[in-house]
């Protein structure tokens, strides 16, 4: 059974993604780029969630930068009646109930099992642990990752930190479970393109 710890807006959510991707190296010049191009300073994704430009600010740049409100990227589809809460997630859990977005992974790894994926241990998941180790001796805080489910729980999609959540798994070690994750639950799930 996951652990709730409250409830999350979905400005939370939304500051969470964007900052999660700012120092990606797949995402992250892009990222900057839709932020310049609206006038807009890296700062406004660090504002707290109730500062309410800030908020508007950051729907801006992720519409621009992934298609947000519109049937695009990874947010295709998503339901509009979705709750966010936060969560405790053990190892065991994610191991069990948590599973990648279509695009890639089935193809590549004939699973979207976040276990299954992690076992398979490929490169691209060697440069996630090493920033994984950096981050533990440089103590920095990864944001939470993001994940969607339907009111069940019984599967938990990612829908912001593969890169994190396969390389916990990987090297478990490094990591102080239970992590905080946030979750957006909605029985219309099956809606979005990813589930």
């Amino acid at each position: 059974m996951l652990s709730f710890n409250g409830v999350a807006s979905e400005d939370e959510m939304i500051a969470i993604f964007l900052r999660a991707e700012l120092h990606s190296q797949r995402f992250g010049e892009q990222l900057r780029k839709a932020i310049a191009a609206l006038g807009l300073s890296v700062e406004v994704l660090f504002a707290p969630p109730c500062d309410a430009a800030a908020s508007v600010a950051r729907r801006d740049i992720i519409a621009v930068y992934r298609g947000w409100g519109k049937y695009e990227s990874v947010f295709g589809g998503m339901p509009d009646d979705i709750t966010w809460h936060w969560v405790e997630l053990s190892e065991q859990e994610i191991r069990e109930r948590v599973f990648t977005i279509k695009w890639g992974f089935e193809e590549e790894f004939h699973t979207r099992s976040a276990d299954k994926i992690s076992s398979a241990k490929q490169q691209w998941q060697k440069d996630s642990i090493v920033q994984l180790r950096n981050t533990v001796v440089e103590q920095r805080v990864l944001e939470p990752p993001i994940l969607l489910a339907k009111q069940d729980l019984r599967r938990l999609v990612i829908l912001e930190g593969h890169s994190r959540i396969l390389s916990y798994l990987v090297q478990p070690e490094l990591v102080r479970f239970p992590i905080t994750a946030m979750v957006g639950i909605s029985d219309r799930m099956s809606e979005w393109s990813e589930w």
